[in-house]
């Protein structure tokens, strides 16, 4: 992971700016900065393994560290103990985002670049993704010191007990007898949760879920029929 260097098979760190609202000059946290990667595991209860592809998966992972830096940061600093160690100081989060920000700069010249090299008409709709881009919800500027700052990280720890929610699938590229199948997000079936929390925690969160769904499928039926009453002169 980028900010406590922890091995896992999934990280989120997110970067936020303590910023002003325009519409109404109140401070609010908006991302500017967000880094997520994520790498095929194998899931061993004891009796067996089975390989998980963890694309587009939805997950409850550990936050691992939390701090901010710069004018007005609080001191609290959230690091979880079990990693054994010190978690990243401030001027080292703020060569992480020096770093990211330098790598965006390049990115950006290079799509520029090309950009500039198009007829008008897609060079017209390019100049939209690029706008799109650059927009992080707050101004940053380089001076990372002189700006409120919060670093945010999350992972599921590698070699760490977790529970899965998915499809089994056959495995088309086994490595041999015990590699026969797979748990990925289904074709079908839209439930793919990977959590680090106790397994009752998990299924408690997706019943709760999969309710709210019926009750905004309820709602949203009752509302089409009210137009299509509507509409009719019956309503």
């Amino acid at each position: 992971s980028p900010l406590t260097r922890t091995p896992c098979y999934y990280y989120k760190a997110w970067v936020e700016l303590w910023t002003t609202k325009v519409k109404d000059d109140t401070k609010e946290w908006k991302t500017i900065r967000t880094d997520v990667d994520t790498r095929v595991f194998y899931l061993d209860d004891g009796t067996g393994k089975v390989t998980v592809i963890p694309n587009n998966a939805d997950f409850h992972a550990t936050r691992t560290f939390q701090a901010e830096t710069g004018p007005g940061a609080r001191g609290k600093r959230l690091l979880d103990p079990a990693l054994g160690v010190p978690g990243p100081s401030n001027p080292e989060l703020l060569d992480y985002m020096q770093r990211v920000s330098e790598t965006a700069q390049t990115a950006r010249a290079t799509l520029n670049a090309a950009v500039n090299a198009m007829p008008d008409s897609a060079a017209k709709t390019a100049d939209k993704v690029l706008l799109g881009m650059s927009g992080g919800g707050g101004k940053l500027s380089n001076d990372f010191g002189g700006q409120r700052l919060r670093f945010t990280e999350e992972c599921l720890i590698a070699d760490r007990q977790c529970n899965i929610l998915g499809t089994c699938v056959e495995n088309p590229t086994p490595k041999d007898e015990h590699d026969r199948n797979l748990i990925q997000k289904g074709t079908n079936e839209p439930t793919f949760v990977i959590s680090d929390k106790a397994e009752g925690a998990l299924e408690k969160k997706v019943r709760r879920s999969a309710l709210g769904m019926i009750v905004m499928g309820a709602i949203l039926m009752v509302v089409m029929v009210a137009l299509v009453l509507h509409m009719d002169g019956l309503l």
